[in-house]
């Protein structure tokens, strides 16, 4: 894991805050694993999951149990959509 970057980030009770970035963290969830840039923050602190890792991982939200779970469409593996124009 290396530092990338810092970046302002901006919270929901108006404070704003320098935070580090680290690159190459690689992410386990539900089977499915991907590289991501990740945003330290405190121990503490509840980790979000964001669109992006949703969408590369193909993880989505099951409504009735709130819970997250592989893509049904695609249970085996990720699959990532591509619209080619």
């Amino acid at each position: 894991m290396e530092k990338v970057e810092e970046v302002g980030v901006k919270y929901a009770d108006g404070r704003v805050e320098k935070k580090e970035v680290y690159g190459g963290v690689k992410v386990e969830i539900k089977g499915r694993v991907g590289i991501f840039d990740v945003l330290a923050e405190s121990e503490e602190t509840e980790p979000l999951l964001g669109q992006i890792v949703l969408e590369r991982l193909d993880l989505v939200i099951e409504p009735s149990t709130r819970k997250l779970i592989p893509n049904p469409r695609s249970p085996e593996m990720p699959m990532v959509e591509a619209f080619i124009v």
